[in-house]
């Protein structure tokens, strides 16, 4: 048999550059949390690691290594993260033996060369962590595994057994080591047995090979048995991530990382990383269609059946691409419902990605064709200049720096009283905060030896600042995921409004730093809810109140306000809030989707009974008229856009909005912008009185009868206005007749023109309601009132509603009148029995009152009701899906209107009724409905039941 040849004088001296990557620079960096919990860690002793580590979220193995290291190198930044350099270093010259079995040497030294100048090997070989530990491994036991499987061997065959069994053991001891090192190391196991099936499979069934090789893997696992307990104990507890799933996108950012690190902005990485997976394709096709007269593997895989059944290049693609995606998969298996990722945790993964750049690097030297080998030459460099630039970002640019704790104590210990206390939050930076702080009153809130996105901080954390301001003049506030832990900013909100800031350096990279001082007797307490509310929504969420910051707010700028929630029962959805700043009408002058609290604290992890604050910035649109405004509020359901109802005193659906309660928009510092309106259609037309309309949304289009149109209009004066002016809209036909003839206001019934500044730009929201009997064609025409001429706004095209007028056959006759505005005739059902989940048709015939046409736009509500009175199904809209609003309805005619209604899942086997209704969706106040039979109420129950069945 061929051995790989002794490491060359080129390996040495690329071993050599690696080593010298890695150690440059190498306390240029403050350590962050995860660094300085390894030295945390390591500095106890072996006993008590073994114990806190059986909690924690790796093994011990690279503990003990730091321990024994810092006994003789001591814990400076240099000297702790010199053992990952070592491990990192010793990464090159395995890659190249490896490659050499597997490739050839031309491959190997690409290999190790692209290991060398990768960004991201350089960068976790400056960590204190055990990522380069592993990589080592397990590049270790995959050439022990190839070396293991080499049958042909050249040893004596007396010997050649017992050297096999050496190998084996070397190779399982090497496992046993990785797998005590990181959890994650049983992925590279995963993979190598995986190779060891297929390759048993297609060799002939080697029985003593094969009976070797299973036992080193089950030696593997029976070692771990006695840690396996605390392994699954803490994947069952591990409360460090938040719930959800894991993305496929993780497979992305993972290739970002390992071809560019973590030095590079995600754009330039995507188009660098491209070009990587170009070359690792090439390498793979390479593997396939080019045989490598350098090829080792031949060797390896020995015997007729293997040589017949698998192809040399394509057993060596195999093992690659096992060894690179094998991981991915199992990592992605791991924690598709725990989402817990980070690209170092596949860094063991990297060394099959580079080899395959390698191979295909080496396929293009290998060609005589001089295009091709200028390919190669260019690919190189590409890989070197890019390499090159990752690296000079991250010994020099500060952008891509760790987590500052350093600055941040040395700013805290230059600027810091004797009386001053120190809060950490989250307090489970505690090992790291200490490494560079060694004196003063530290407090962790919370107090935590690890991460938990459970322990969300509420406003009982009052208790907590009282006992520090007890002899403390003030307090240094350092935040780190903070965001995890305070996601509603309860901590900084409470010293922000009771505790006075003073100002100090806070840009210190991924740390936020604040100081306070405390007045005589400072104390804290829960903050007052200014207006409450107690809106009960669908059972399931209470808004309690909110809180202003201010009287009233300049129109064109956000209302700051705090909502605060609790969550009535535990929540499985991601429910929103929709806030809207409407006026008397209903127009909307702002508006704000988002989660009731902040973004990293969704409503699934509420906890019951909690108070939650949700600060919000509401925004005002430019050129909202000075006035009384309404704040209203309605939930929904984030994964189906479902609305939530709001339950009145008896527990019945109210609607599902509320108003609750006023802000006053007061005139804006400057007047904004015409073109900030956004209003698209930009003209300037004088109506007389120094007022000109300077853009609107109307322009030419198709309306259908009975519909409403809604639009704005941009004003703007250019004097001082001395009378109050009303805008008269009229719908003329082409031949000059009038359709409809409106008054309106021109910035809203709060905001008279003779209150307008000269120069203002206010916009006005209008409703023009085209009659149910309008003819085809018709013109928008405005003016003021008895001064100027008027002038022509848009023209509308009208389409004809199709009248019915006989009663069409109903299955289930009942009848309800609800005001002057329809009478319900009856209804059809598609089923009276169906299970949860599916669908319900309900079809509702109305026939149009005299008060229909003209009244407001009403919308019809469904509602399915269980016994408990709580809703399991409903469907809300305009009659016929909007294609029929009660406005444009003409007495006497019938209108068939279906709805669809879904059960919920949650529906139990029961009966159940449908209710009806009509309301304003404006105001959700509901038309009064009075049956057959005299009851009256704000809606009809329909006679026949459902039955939901398993």
């Amino acid at each position: 048999m061929k051995t790989t040849r002794t490491p060359s004088l080129a390996i040495t001296v690329i071993t050599l550059l690696a080593f010298a990557l890695r150690v440059y620079h190498l306390d240029g960096q403050s350590l962050w949390y995860d660094e300085g919990f390894s030295v945390y860690l390591s500095r106890m002793g072996l006993a008590e690691i073994t114990a806190r580590t059986a909690g924690d979220i790796q093994p011990p193995v690279y503990y003990y290594l730091l321990h024994a290291w810092m006994l003789v190198a001591g814990r400076s930044e240099f000297a702790v993260r010199f053992l990952s350099v070592v491990f990192g270093s010793l990464i090159i010259p395995l890659v190249y033996v490896f490659t050499c079995r597997l490739l050839g040497q031309q491959t190997a030294l690409l290999a190790a060369f692209l290991i060398v100048i990768s960004p991201f090997n350089v960068w976790y070989a400056q960590e204190t962590r055990m990522y380069t530990l592993v990589t080592m491994l397990g590049v270790l036991s995959s050439w022990l595994l190839l070396a293991a499987l080499d049958t042909d061997g050249t040893a004596p065959a007396a010997a050649r057994p017992w050297a096999n069994r050496s190998i084996w053991a070397a190779y399982a001891l090497t496992n046993i080591v990785a797998i005590y090192a990181h959890y994650y190391a049983f992925f590279i196991v995963a993979f190598q047995a995986m190779f060891l099936a297929i390759w048993w499979l297609l060799a002939g069934r080697p029985a003593q090979t094969l009976r070797q090789g299973m036992a080193a893997l089950l030696a593997t696992i029976l070692a771990y048995v006695p840690w396996a307990g605390f392994a699954l104990n803490r994947y069952a507890v591990d409360e460090s991530y938040w719930q959800g799933t894991l993305s496929l996108d993780f497979v992305r950012k993972t290739l970002l990382a390992f071809a560019t690190g973590h030095t590079v902005f995600e754009a330039q990485a995507q188009a660098i990383t491209a070009g990587y997976i170009v070359l690792a394709l090439a390498g793979s096709v390479a593997l396939v269609v080019h045989d490598h007269q350098t090829c080792r593997l031949a060797t390896t895989f020995s015997g007729s059946a293997m040589q017949r059944k698998m192809k040399t290049g394509s057993g060596q693609l195999l093992f690659l691409v096992l060894y690179l995606a094998i991981p991915f998969l199992c990592l992605y298996l791991f924690s598709a419902l725990r989402p817990k990722f980070n690209p170092r945790y596949l860094m063991l993964a990297s060394p099959s990605f580079f080899i395959l750049i390698a191979a295909g690097l080496a396929w293009l030297a290998s060609t005589t064709r001089l295009l091709v080998r200028l390919v190669m030459a260019a690919s190189l460099l590409f890989v070197v200049t890019t390499s090159g630039y990752a690296l000079v970002n991250n010994y020099t640019n500060q952008v891509y720096v760790r987590d500052d704790f350093r600055s941040v104590a040395a700013r805290i210990a230059a600027d810091r009283q004797p009386d001053e206390a120190i809060i950490l939050t989250s307090g489970h930076m505690f090992p790291v905060f200490d490494y560079y702080f060694k004196d003063g009153d530290v407090y962790r809130i919370p107090n935590l030896e690890t991460l938990s996105t459970r322990a969300v901080l509420s406003y009982d954390v009052v208790d907590r600042l009282n006992e520090i301001a007890v002899g403390h003049s003030g307090v240094w506030l350092v935040l780190w995921q903070n965001e995890v832990v305070d996601p509603n900013g309860v901590l900084t909100a409470l010293l922000d409004a009771q505790a006075q800031q003073v100002a100090t350096q806070n840009t210190f990279w991924g740390i936020e730093l604040r100081h306070y001082r405390f007045v005589a007797g400072t104390t804290f307490t829960r903050p007052v809810i200014a207006h409450p509310v107690d809106a009960n929504i669908a059972n399931k969420l209470t808004l309690l109140g909110y809180s202003l910051a201010g009287e009233a707010v300049p129109s064109g700028q956000p209302i700051d306000l705090t909502l605060y929630w609790q969550a009535r029962q535990v929540l499985s959805e991601d429910y929103w809030l929709a806030l809207r700043l409407v006026d008397a009408q209903g127009h909307i002058y702002g508006r704000l989707d988002r989660r009731p609290a902040s973004y990293t604290y969704p409503t699934m992890r509420w906890q019951p009974g909690i108070t939650i604050p949700g600060h919000a910035l509401l925004p005002t649109l430019p050129g909202t008229p000075p006035g009384e405004y309404w704040l209203q509020v309605g939930v929904f359901d984030a994964a189906g856009g479902q609305n939530l109802d709001i339950l009145d005193n008896a527990g019945n659906p109210a609607g599902v909005t509320t108003l609750i309660g006023t802000v006053q928009v007061s005139p804006p510092p400057t007047p904004p912008g015409v073109d900030s309106l956004g209003l698209g259609r930009m003209m300037q037309i004088g109506l007389g009185a120094g007022i000109e309309l300077v853009a609107t949304n109307l322009g030419n289009r198709t309306v259908r009868q009975g519909e409403t149109i809604h639009f704005e209009i941009a004003w703007r004066n250019t004097e001082k206005i001395r009378q109050d002016y009303h805008l008269r809209l009229r719908l003329l036909t082409p031949g000059g007749s009038v359709v409809q003839d409106q008054r309106a206001d021109l910035a809203g019934p709060s905001y008279p023109t003779t209150a307008w500044p000269a120069g203002s730009v206010w916009r006005g929201y209008y409703d023009l309601t085209i009659p149910a009997d309008c003819p085809v064609q018709v013109q928008v025409e405005v003016s003021l009132d008895g001064v100027g001429v008027p002038q022509v706004l848009a023209g509308l095209e009208v389409v004809p509603v199709e009248r019915v007028t006989i009663v069409p056959a109903i299955g289930h006759r009942q009848q309800a009148r609800f005001g002057s505005v329809a009478t319900l005739l009856g209804y059809d059902l598609n089923a009276t029995a169906l299970k949860a989940g599916q669908a319900l048709t309900v079809t509702l015939y109305w026939q149009a009152g005299e008060g229909a046409a003209g009244s407001r736009s009403y919308s019809v509500f469904t509602h399915l009701l269980g016994e408990d009175r709580r809703i399991y199904g409903q469907h809300d809209g305009l009659p016929a899906e909007a294609a029929r609003p009660t406005t444009g309805w003409m007495a006497g005619e019938v209108i068939t209107d279906r709805h669809r209604i879904v059960v919920k899942p949650e529906a139990t086997p029961g009966e159940y009724i449908i209710e009806v209704g009509l309301y304003d969706p404006l105001t959700d106040r509901r038309l009064e409905a009075v049956s057959e039979d005299g009851t009256r109420g704000d809606h009809v129950v329909l006679a026949i039941s459902i039955n939901v069945e398993r």
